[in-house]
Order: C-alpha cells, then sequence, then structure tokens
C-alpha cells in the first residue's frame, strides 16, 4: 500500500477519477476515523466517503486502484 498522506493534498494519478484532486483528513489523530474528498479538476463534482479505520481507508485506496501524486506543502 502506498503512503497515505493525512491532511495534504494530492492529484489521483492513476485508477478511479484519473485527474482528481484527493484530501483525507482526520480531525483528530486520538479517532480512528477518516473523511475522504474527492473533487474533478474544474470543481464541479465532488465526493467524500467516510472510513471507520486505516484498514478501511487502504481498502478504499485499493478497490479504485488509486496511485496518488501528494503535494509537498500541508493543506
Amino acid at each position: 500500500m502506498e503512503n497515505l498522506e493525512i491532511n495534504k493534498e494530492g492529484l489521483i494519478v492513476s485508477g478511479e477519477h484519473c485527474g482528481w484532486t484527493i484530501l483525507i483528513e482526520q480531525e483528530d489523530p486520538k479517532d480512528k476515523e477518516y473523511i475522504v474528498y474527492i473533487w474533478s479538476p474544474d470543481g464541479s463534482e465532488g465526493y467524500d466517503d467516510w472510513c471507520e479505520d486505516k484498514e478501511w481507508l487502504e481498502n478504499l485506496f485499493r478497490d479504485n486502484k488509486w496511485k496518488v501524486k501528494w503535494e509537498e506543502k500541508s493543506k
């Protein structure tokens, strides 16, 4: 599994929604939950997924066959 960056934007470079932006948020590091946001290049479409824990998050990436190029700076 590729390195998943939390609270950083990235570009989906392969898999479902290739070319879209992605952001994984975890509001409180003590929580195991994540919210994954993706949106189209022009911002006209977007979706979010709630993940119960890291395993669920990894499965979401695996199922969508996502490879992501993460931004250098933090969001």
